[in-house]
C-alpha cells in the first residue's frame, strides 16, 4: 500500500514538471533572442561605422601618387634635366591581404576542402602578368610572396619602362585584378647627354643604407616629438634646434614619401638639391565598386606637388663649347718631360683638363667644363635588354672599377676615349683593344731594351722556358729575393731597388749555394742569356720575367701540351684566352638556365617545406629577422649550380667547342651535352650569325683542332681571366696597385690603366687639385706689394717706390757653381742661396727686371727672392694663399669639392719657400679656386663664393601645413628664391696694387702674341680661329700662363715612366672695353673698364703654358657671341 502511494505521488510530480520545463525552454529561447537582438543592435548602432569601414575595406584603395621631379635648366632656361613619361607595373600587397588566405569549401561530394584562396589568386595573377609582360610566372609568384609582402601599401615594382601597349592593356585589367597597379611616372632625361654631367649629376635607385637612414631619422623625430609632448626630457635629434624645427623636418620627410623603389639624386645638382627637386608625393584614397571602378574620393587625399625648378648660372652653349675645346685640344696637345721640354715623349691615352668661366662681379659660374666626362642618362634604367646592358657597361666605365679594367684585360671591351670629329662636327668614341701587343705599348716605351727583349719572347714555349729557368735559379740559391739573386749572378747595375738589401750571413749562404750548384746555375744562365744579354738593368730583367709569368702560367703546361702548343705566339695565346673567357661565360649561362629546369625545380618541389623550416629555425635560434624566402632559394640554387658546374664544365665546354661527346659522360648531364651539341652543329651550319661571340667561337674552335679530348681540356685549363691572375710578382714596381698589401699578377695586368684612373667621375675643375705653377706668382706679387704699400704708409707712394725688388735674371756658371742672376748692386745670386735651392728661369738671359717685368717674363729667381727677403715672414705667403681661397673649399653648391693644399713648412723649408713663391712645392689648387683668386684681382679684392644655382622656383605643398585655412591660402603659391652674391672676405686691394698686377698680366699676353706667335700658330695650325680670337682680344684681355711640374707615372719604364711632367695653365681676365696702350697712365688711373669674364684653362700633360692661352680667348669670344644673341632676342 505504501509503495503504491509513493509511485502515484511521483507520477503526479512528473506531470507537474512538464509546464515548468516548457516554461524554462521558452525562457531560454527568449533570452537567446534578446541576446541576438542586443548583438544586432550593438553591431548596427554602436559599431556601425567600424563594421561599415570593414565592409568597405576591399573597395577602399589608397594610392601614393609620385610627384613630378623639377627640371634643371641653364641661365637662359634651356633644359638640362627634364622628365619623360614612363610606365611601370607594380603589386600593392595590402590589397591582396583582403583576400582570405584560407577558406573551407565543399567539393562535389559535399566534403569540406581547405582552399588557399590568396595563394591561388597570386598564382593566377602571376600567370597573367607573366604572359602580358614576358616574365617568368614562377619567379614572379615568388617575388610577390617573398618581397612584395614586406611593402604593404607601397607599390612593389615588378617591371619598369612598359610599352604604351602594355600599360593600357594592364590599365584595363587593373580593375579586375586586386593588387595590380600600373603607374604613369616621370622618368629623368638629360637632353644634352654628357654636357655639364659633372654639374648636373645623376639619378640612382635609393640604396638600403639611404632608405634606412631616412627611416631612422623619421623614427627619431617621432620619438622626440612624442616625448616632448608628454613632458619628457629627450635630447634633440641631430640637425634640429627646437621642437618646431623637428615638427617641420618630420613633415617634410613624410611629405617627400621616400620608398625603397625611389630614385634620388646621387651627385651634382641632382644630389645637392634633392629636397628642392623632389617635390611632395600625393595621396589618393577612394572607394571603388566590386569591379574596381572609381566611385568617390575620400577625405585626406591631396595632389602631388612638383619640385622646385632650378635655374643654373651656367650657359649650356658655353659649357658645351668649353668641353669641345678640351676634347679638340686633347688630340693636338704634345706631352713632354719637364727636363726635356723640346723632346716629345710617350703620350697618355687620355690627358684630361678643365676650363672654368666665371663672372667676377657676381661669382656666377658660366662654364665648369672637365674632360673626360660621363653621361648621366646611363644611370637611368632601360627596359630594353640591349640598351640596359650598354648602360651598365658605361656605368662601369664611369666608375673605373676593377671590373672595368678586368673586362678590358679579358678583351670583352676596348679601352675608350671621347674625341671630336672635325668633318662631321660630332663627338665619337676612339677605341683600342688591349691585346698583348697593345698592352706592351701602353706599359713600356718604344725602342727600349725591355721592349725589344719582350718582343723576342715570341712564343708560349719561350715564356715557359724563361720561367722555368728563373724558378730553378731560385731553388738552387735558396732565396726568393730576386734582386739580390740577380745582383750576385750578374753584378751591380748602378741602381738601388727596394727589397735588394739582405743581411751579410744570408748573402754568404746564397753565394755558397750558387757555388755548390755552379754547373746547374751556368746552365740556367745560358738559357736566359738570349733574353737577358741586352738588359743592363736588373729591374728590366725581373720585369721581363714577370711579364712572361703574366702571359703564361708555366705550371699549367705539361711537357706534352707544351710540345703541341708551345709555338703559339703570346699574341695569339692571349686572344685565345680572351675567346675562351667569353665562351666560358656564355656556356655557363646556358648551363645555368638548363640547371634551373632540370635540377633545381624538382629539388625545390621535393624539399621546399623542410628546407624553409630549417631556415626559419636557424633565424629563430640566432634571433634574426625573417628574410624573404626567395633569397634562401636563390642562394641555394647558386651553391648547387656552382658544384655542378665545377664538376662538369670541361665536358660541357668540350662538346660545345669541338662537337665531340666525352668518353665518360654521365647520364645526369646527357640533356646538357645534347643541348651544347645542338648549339655547336647550328653554329657550324652558319646559324646565329648576329651573336657577338660567334667569332670567338670559331677562332677557339680552330685553335683546338687536332687535340684529343684530354689535351683539349688541359689546354683550356691553362687560360686565366683577370680575376684569376693571383700569383705574387717577383719584382716591385713603383706606382703599381697593390692587392691586400702585395703586388700580384693582376696588378701588373692593370698597369696599362692609371692607378687613380682618368677621373671620369671626378671633375678636373673642382674635385681634383694640381700644382699651379706661375699663376701663383700673382699672389706672391700681391703680398709683397701689400706689405710695401703698408710700410710706405702713403708716404711718397708711386709705382717706382712701391716696386719691392729690382734684379738681373741671367743664368751663368763660375766653375762648378750655377748662378741665376745678380742683385741690383751687382752681387751674383747662386742657385743654392741662403740654405735653399732656387728654380732657374726657362729663359737664360732675361736681364734687368722689376715686378711688372718679372710677371711678364715669369722670372723664377725674382719671386723666390721676393718671398724670402721682402716679406715679413715666409708664413705670410701661405696666409696670402689662404686669403685668396686656396687651401679651403670655395663653397660651391656641388658635392665632392676638394680643398687642395697650402704648404705650412715655409719657415723651416727654404727650398720649399723658393718653390712655393713660383707655385710649386706641395701647393695644389683647383681651377675653380684659381678663378676665384683671379676674380678677386678683377673686382678689387672681393673673394666671392662661386654660384652654380641662379634661382629656384616652385610651389609650396599644402601638406606642409596642418591648418586647413593656411593650407588653402598657400595652395599654388609660388616660391622663388634667387641666390644672392656672397662675399666671403674682402682683401686689401688699392688701385695701384691692382694696376701693377693687371699691367704685368697684360704684358704677358702682348709678349706671347709678339715673340711666341709663330710657335703658337704652328701648334694651332688645325684651329687657326684660336689664334685669330687671341689676336683680336689682345687689347681687351690680360692673363698669366703656367708651366707647372708634377711627378706623374704613365708606364713602367725605369727612367722615364715616373717623372716630372708638365701641366699647363692659363688664367685670364677679359674687360668690357679696350685697354689703353699707355702703361704709365694705367699705373695711376683705373682705366680698365668693367671686368667681364674670368677664364681658367688647365691642360694636363702639355708642353708650355702659352699653348693654353688661345682657349681662354675663344671662351671670351664665344661668351660675347652668346650674350649678344640673347640680348637681341629680348
Amino acid at each position: 500500500m505504501a509503495r503504491h502511494i509513493h509511485s502515484s505521488s511521483r507520477r503526479a510530480k512528473s506531470n507537474l514538471n512538464i509546464p515548468e520545463k516548457a516554461n524554462k525552454i521558452l525562457n531560454l529561447i527568449f533570452i537567446a533572442l534578446v541576446v541576438i537582438i542586443l548583438r544586432i543592435w550593438y553591431l548596427a548602432v554602436i559599431q556601425y561605422e567600424v563594421k561599415l569601414e570593414e565592409a568597405l575595406k576591399p573597395q577602399r584603395k589608397t594610392v601614393i601618387e609620385p610627384s613630378k621631379r623639377a627640371t634643371i635648366r641653364d641661365r637662359f632656361n634651356y633644359p638640362l634635366a627634364l622628365n619623360k613619361i614612363s610606365y611601370r607595373a607594380a603589386i600593392i600587397y595590402s590589397q591582396l591581404r583582403h583576400i582570405p588566405s584560407i577558406r573551407w569549401e565543399k567539393d562535389a561530394q559535399g566534403n569540406k576542402k581547405k582552399k588557399f584562396k590568396r595563394k591561388e589568386y597570386i598564382t593566377q595573377l602571376s600567370q597573367l602578368l607573366g604572359e602580358e609582360l614576358h616574365l617568368d610566372p614562377l619567379r614572379l609568384e615568388d617575388l610577390i610572396h617573398a618581397k612584395s609582402s614586406f611593402y604593404g601599401q607601397i607599390p612593389f615594382v615588378i617591371k619598369e619602362d612598359l610599352t604604351e601597349k602594355e600599360y593600357y592593356r594592364l590599365k584595363m585589367l587593373e580593375k579586375d585584378w586586386l593588387g595590380l597597379h600600373v603607374q604613369k611616372v616621370p622618368k629623368r632625361h638629360y637632353p644634352k647627354g654628357r654636357v655639364a654631367a659633372d654639374i648636373i649629376g645623376y639619378m640612382g635607385a635609393i640604396n638600403r643604407q639611404e632608405y634606412d637612414k631616412i627611416m631612422r631619422e623619421i623614427k627619431m623625430l617621432e620619438a622626440y616629438i612624442q616625448g616632448s609632448d608628454a613632458g619628457d626630457e629627450i635630447p634633440l635629434p641631430s640637425g634640429v634646434d627646437n621642437l618646431t624645427q623637428a615638427r617641420q623636418r618630420l613633415q617634410d620627410l613624410l611629405d617627400h614619401a621616400y620608398t625603397i623603389n625611389d630614385y634620388v639624386g646621387k651627385a651634382g645638382v641632382e644630389g645637392s638639391f634633392e629636397n628642392n627637386l623632389r617635390g611632395y608625393h600625393g595621396k589618393k584614397s577612394y572607394y571603388s565598386d566590386s569591379r574596381g571602378n572609381f566611385l568617390r574620393e575620400l577625405s585626406g587625399s591631396h595632389e602631388p606637388v612638383a619640385g622646385q625648378r632650378i635655374l643654373l648660372t651656367i650657359s649650356a652653349e658655353l659649357q658645351e663649347y668649353a668641353e669641345q675645346l678640351l676634347i679638340q685640344n686633347e688630340r693636338i696637345r704634345e706631352t713632354r718631360l719637364s727636363k726635356y721640354p723640346s723632346k716629345l715623349t710617350k703620350q697618355p691615352w687620355i690627358k684630361g683638363g678643365a676650363i672654368v668661366a666665371l663672372d667676377p662681379q657676381s661669382g656666377e659660374v658660366l662654364a665648369l667644363a672637365s674632360y673626360p666626362r660621363t653621361d648621366p642618362n646611363d644611370f637611368i634604367p632601360a627596359a630594353n635588354p640591349e640598351a640596359a646592358k650598354k648602360k651598365i657597361a658605361n656605368i662601369i666605365r664611369w666608375f673605373e672599377s676593377e671590373n672595368y679594367i678586368a673586362e678590358m684585360w679579358d678583351q670583352k671591351r676596348p679601352l675608350e676615349r671621347e674625341l671630336y670629329q672635325e668633318e662631321t662636327k660630332e663627338f665619337y668614341e676612339d677605341t683600342l683593344m688591349v691585346d698583348w701587343n697593345n698592352y706592351l705599348k701602353l706599359i713600356l716605351k718604344a725602342d727600349t731594351p725591355i721592349m725589344q727583349a719582350i718582343q723576342e719572347v715570341d712564343s708560349v714555349q719561350k715564356a715557359v722556358i724563361i720561367q722555368q729557368a728563373i724558378d730553378r735559379l731560385i731553388e738552387l740559391s735558396g732565396t726568393c729575393n730576386i734582386y739580390a739573386l740577380l745582383k750576385l749572378l750578374y753584378g751591380e747595375d748602378g741602381t738601388q731597388m727596394r727589397k735588394e738589401k739582405i743581411p751579410l750571413p744570408t748573402q754568404l749562404t746564397i753565394e755558397n749555394n750558387l757555388k755548390a750548384h755552379a754547373d746547374s746555375v751556368e746552365q740556367q744562365k745560358k738559357i736566359l742569356a738570349p733574353y737577358f744579354s741586352a738588359l743592363f738593368l736588373h729591374y728590366d730583367k725581373i720585369l721581363l720575367v714577370d711579364l712572361c709569368r703574366l702571359a703564361v702560367c708555366n705550371d699549367r703546361f705539361s711537357p706534352q701540351l707544351l710540345a703541341v702548343k708551345g709555338q703559339q705566339s703570346l699574341e695569339d695565346y692571349k686572344n685565345s684566352s680572351a675567346a675562351y673567357i667569353s665562351l666560358q661565360e656564355t656556356a655557363q649561362k646556358m648551363a645555368k638556365e638548363l640547371f634551373h629546369e632540370q635540377h633545381f625545380i624538382p629539388w625545390r618541389q621535393e624539399n621546399e617545406k623542410l628546407f624553409l623550416k630549417e631556415k626559419r629555425a636557424e633565424e629563430k635560434a640566432h634571433h634574426q629577422y625573417p628574410k624573404p624566402y626567395i633569397d634562401y632559394f636563390d642562394k641555394q640554387e647558386k651553391e648547387m649550380f656552382n658544384l655542378f658546374w665545377n664538376e662538369h664544365q670541361w665536358d660541357l665546354l668540350l662538346v660545345f667547342l669541338t662537337g665531340r661527346l666525352p668518353y665518360h659522360g654521365s647520364a645526369e648531364i646527357r640533356p646538357y651535352l645534347n643541348h651544347f651539341l645542338t648549339w655547336h652543329n647550328e653554329l657550324q651550319a652558319g646559324a646565329h650569325a648576329a651573336l657577338p661571340w660567334k667569332n670567338a667561337f670559331f677562332n677557339l674552335s680552330f685553335v683546338l683542332k687536332g687535340l684529343d679530348e684530354e689535351m683539349t681540356k688541359d689546354y683550356l685549363r691553362t687560360f686565366r681571366s683577370f680575376h684569376h691572375l693571383d700569383r705574387p710578382l717577383l719584382g716591385y714596381y713603383r706606382y703599381l696597385n697593390k692587392t691586400n698589401g702585395k703586388q700580384i699578377e693582376k696588378d701588373l695586368a692593370r698597369a696599362f690603366y692609371p692607378l687613380r684612373g682618368y677621373g671620369y667621375g671626378r671633375s678636373q675643375a673642382y674635385r681634383q687639385a694640381a700644382t699651379q705653377g706661375s699663376i701663383f706668382k700673382l699672389i706672391t706679387s700681391y703680398e709683397a706689394l701689400k706689405q710695401r704699400y703698408q710700410h710706405l704708409n702713403n708716404d711718397k707712394l708711386s709705382p717706382s717706390s712701391i716696386n719691392p725688388l729690382i734684379m738681373v735674371d741671367q743664368i751663368f756658371k763660375k766653375g762648378k757653381d750655377t748662378f741665376v742672376g745678380y742683385h741690383q748692386d751687382g752681387t751674383p745670386i747662386p742657385q743654392y742661396y741662403k740654405g735653399g735651392r732656387m728654380l732657374k728661369s726657362h729663359a737664360k738671359n732675361i736681364g734687368k727686371i722689376d715686378l711688372i717685368r718679372a710677371i711678364e717674363t715669369s722670372s723664377n729667381p725674382y719671386f723666390s727672392i721676393l718671398a724670402a727677403e721682402y716679406l715679413s715672414s715666409p708664413a705670410d705667403l701661405s696666409q696670402a694663399a689662404l686669403d685668396f681661397s686656396f687651401g679651403t673649399r670655395t663653397g660651391i653648391d656641388l658635392p665632392g669639392e676638394i680643398a687642395g693644399k697650402v704648404p705650412n713648412d715655409l719657415i723651416t723649408n727654404r727650398t720649399g719657400l723658393y718653390a712655393m713663391a713660383n707655385g710649386q712645392h706641395t701647393l695644389v689648387v683647383t681651377p675653380l679656386q684659381t678663378s676665384i683668386m683671379l676674380s678677386a684681382i678683377a673686382n678689387k679684392g672681393h673673394v666671392l663664393k662661386p654660384k652654380i644655382v641662379s634661382l629656384t622656383a616652385g610651389y609650396r605643398s599644402q601638406a606642409q601645413s596642418k591648418q586647413p585655412l593656411e593650407a588653402a591660402c598657400l595652395d599654388h603659391s609660388q616660391i622663388v628664391k634667387k641666390a644672392p652674391t656672397l662675399v666671403q672676405r674682402n682683401l686689401f686691394m688699392p688701385d695701384i696694387i691692382r694696376n701693377i698686377l693687371l699691367i704685368g698680366m697684360h704684358k704677358v699676353v702682348l709678349k706671347q702674341l709678339s715673340e711666341g706667335l709663330t710657335s703658337l700658330s704652328r701648334f694651332y695650325r688645325e684651329y687657326p680661329e684660336a689664334i685669330a680670337d687671341y689676336l683680336e682680344l689682345k687689347d681687351e684681355m690680360v692673363g698669366k700662363t703656367s708651366t707647372a711640374e708634377s711627378m706623374e707615372n704613365i708606364d713602367l719604364d725605369f727612367y722615364d715612366g715616373t717623372n716630372l711632367y708638365t701641366h699647363v695653365w692659363f688664367g685670364g681676365i677679359a674687360f668690357s672695353q679696350k685697354i689703353p696702350n699707355d702703361s704709365h697712365a694705367l699705373l695711376y688711373l683705373d682705366r680698365w673698364g668693367n671686368p667681364e669674364l674670368v677664364v681658367v684653362v688647365y691642360l694636363k700633360y702639355g708642353a708650355w703654358g702659352k699653348e693654353s692661352a688661345p682657349l681662354g680667348a675663344q671662351m671670351v669670344r664665344k661668351w660675347r657671341e652668346i650674350k649678344a644673341r640673347h640680348e637681341a632676342h629680348r
